[in-house]
């Protein structure tokens, strides 16, 4: 898009959200946050366990009565994991739907993208799962329930140190995510006394590595970094194992999906990888007794974490109302840097980046095509 494009753009929607009707509530009508996930592509179980946990909330809030008596609703829109188009469901949800606050994107790079957009517009964008590091960054309307990667990313390297490994080699997804896992990992490990002996990476939608594999193969390398998407980690781990890579592979959050044992098959067994340590509280218990009930299975990680947005949204909007503050989100934000509520993920508490404190990671395996925890780190 062409500069002055996006000046018009920036403009309207400044116009819109800052226009004395732009965030009101009119007596009845609901309030409306807008959600932004893949819903469609390699990466759509993350958009589906979000929506369906993050409904069972907004539930929860309208049987207690809603926010100063008008309901909550959601108005969902699929990005498919896709910047251009995560930043196109952002402009519509600011200029159009006028909602104070956006849940969303899965992924780092869309949240990456709408970040700029949320801070112009003064629309607080709250991510489940959005873990880069550079997103500490991203300005004083962004938020997340996951913990940063660059947690994650020394997590791994000490883990793969812990277990004697020297020599390692790295595969990577090319997106922002990814770049950010494999840059933070490299600093860890090599820090730890370990040597890096080849870096590899892929477009999460390419559907052959065995170019890059066939180097990592080469390289001497005793293990196998592979911070990557689900579907695209599930090919590479397949064909590590039928060009004869019998190393063992570390992984990273996305490999706790369907996607990732449906691609990579039998392969996928005896891979390690993290994912944020599972809260088992009474308020996890509770989410995942009724998320059992509705969806017949449990939830994950993710889906705690997408509840645990419209958790601390409708905390924060409640807080508003009971006091007679306008629900901007300029005030969602003020509101959120003070809040401390414990939810399906544990406690919900930000810093001064927008960044969750205190959760921890665990370590889980495949066994006979079933993921199983581990360990605890």
């Amino acid at each position: 898009m062409k500069r002055w494009n996006w000046f018009v753009v920036i403009s309207l929607v400044l116009f819109a959200c800052l226009a004395p009707w732009g965030c009101g509530r009119s007596a009845g009508k609901p309030i409306v946050i807008g959600a932004t996930f893949p819903l469609t592509g390699d990466n759509a179980t993350y958009g589906e366990n979000l929506r369906n946990a993050i409904e069972i909330r907004v539930s929860e809030i309208n049987a207690q009565g809603g926010i100063a008596g008008h309901t909550v609703k959601v108005n969902y829109q699929d990005d498919a994991n896709d910047p251009k188009q995560a930043v196109s469901n952002l402009l519509r949800f600011v200029s159009l739907d006028r909602v104070p606050a956006v849940i969303g994107s899965a992924g780092s790079n869309c949240t990456k993208a709408m970040a700029p957009i949320a801070n112009s517009s003064s629309t607080v964008i709250i991510s489940p799962t959005s873990s880069q590091e550079d997103l500490s960054q991203a300005g004083p309307f962004f938020f997340r329930t996951c913990p940063s990667d660059s947690y994650q990313s020394k997590v791994n390297a000490k883990l793969m140190r812990d277990k004697g490994y020297k020599n390692v080699g790295v595969f990577y997804v090319t997106n922002s995510w990814g770049v950010g896992m494999k840059d933070e990992f490299l600093k860890e490990f090599q820090q730890l006394g370990g040597k890096i002996v080849e870096v590899e990476s892929g477009d999460e939608t390419a559907l052959d590595f065995r170019t890059q594999l066939a180097k990592l193969k080469k390289s001497g390398a005793d293990a196998l970094f592979m911070p990557t998407y689900s579907k695209q980690g599930g090919r590479a781990v397949r064909q590590a194992r039928e060009i004869g890579i019998k190393l063992q592979l570390f992984g990273c959050d996305p490999w706790d999906v369907p996607e990732f044992l449906d691609a990579a098959g039998s392969a996928a067994n005896g891979v390690l990888f993290t994912v944020f340590e599972q809260y088992a509280g009474p308020e996890y218990q509770a989410m995942a007794s009724e998320y059992r009930k509705r969806y017949g299975k449990a939830p994950d990680f993710i889906a705690a974490s997408g509840y645990d947005c419209m958790l601390v949204l409708g905390e924060a909007m409640k807080q508003l109302a009971a006091n007679g503050k306008e629900i901007t989100g300029s005030n969602i934000r003020d509101t959120l840097r003070q809040l401390k509520i414990m939810g399906a993920t544990g406690l919900n508490q930000f810093d001064g980046n927008g960044d969750t404190v205190g959760k921890q990671f665990t370590t889980k395996t495949v066994q006979n095509g079933r993921v199983v925890p581990i360990e605890s780190r």
